[in-house]
């Protein structure tokens, strides 16, 4: 059995997931309505929702959490789960990112052990690595320009819920 032992240089190279982790990202109040959520949802670059009590997280929700049973009205912290799509700051980015594509997932809520909500690990489309803070906020630059100028925005999320029970951080 052969063992591979890790430098010190390595180990400072290491990426956890608190290094990759997007620190902002959009939440939903516990009264959010699964009206609201689906309005999210409509932003291709959306994945997971998530829905909060103060700073502590309550679930996780997925666009196949959404069946067509659930009306507009009904609140969405019914929806979504927690197991599965959660992981700690200091787990490994590698690893996360091995784990994501195994379970074909693009978004895991960050959690701190109280379970008080970090940020959001999230997987790039091409699946070799994460977003980060400023590809978002390069996204919402790119947005507001089209806007502007009056280009048609295809796909994207058109602004925030009037009733502002989704808002970012």
């Amino acid at each position: 059995m052969t063992v591979a032992l890790i430098t010190e240089a390595d180990a400072n190279c290491m990426e956890t997931v608190a290094d990759v982790m997007v620190r902002h990202p959009k939440l939903c109040h516990e009264d959010s309505t699964v009206g609201d959520v689906r309005q999210l949802f409509a932003d291709d670059h959306v994945h997971a929702v998530l829905i909060m009590s103060g700073t502590r997280l309550l679930t996780v929700i997925d666009r196949a959490d959404l069946g067509p049973e659930a009306t507009d009205s009904a609140p969405a912290a019914r929806l979504g789960r927690l197991s599965g799509r959660v992981t700690t700051p200091t787990a490994p980015a590698d690893t996360a990112l091995q784990q994501m594509i195994a379970a074909n997932r693009r978004r895991l809520a960050v959690l701190g052990p109280d379970g008080t909500l970090l940020g959001l690990l999230c997987l790039k489309r091409s699946g070799t690595g994460f977003c980060s803070d400023e590809n978002v906020h390069q996204r919402q630059r790119e947005h507001l320009q089209q806007r502007i100028t009056g280009a048609p925005v295809t796909g994207q999320y058109q602004g925030r819920p009037s009733d502002r029970r989704c808002t970012p951080i």
